[in-house]
């Protein structure tokens, strides 16, 4: 469970579990139970996720990790639409693109 809250560090209280889908490499979905706690001070609930989850993002991180580093793209198991909006993202996301820096 989350110690304290990210945002102003009081601890918080256990307040109850939610599903979250996850999409793994081989393809298959699984459900899990993920922890979320309450911080009493700035009244957020907070979400624990996994190591291996990234937020807001239906697929196993490793999956997209490889994607964007053009490893494995036969084993993915997203559509090419999902696959270059990934790379986009990440293309947006970075402080430089080596490509374009001489």
């Amino acid at each position: 469970m989350l110690s304290v809250c990210p945002h102003c560090s009081t601890p918080l209280s256990c307040h109850d579990h939610r599903v979250r889908y996850v999409k793994l490499r081989c393809g298959i979905r699984v459900a899990l139970a993920v922890p979320r706690g309450y911080c009493a001070k700035c009244q957020r609930l907070h979400t624990e996720l996994p190591s291996f989850v990234r937020p807001y993002k239906h697929y196993e991180a490793s999956v997209m990790q490889d994607v964007v580093d053009d490893k494995s793209l036969m084993t993915c198991p997203a559509d090419d639409s999902t696959i270059r909006r990934w790379k986009a993202e990440f293309s947006a996301s970075a402080p430089y693109n080596i490509s374009k820096s001489k």
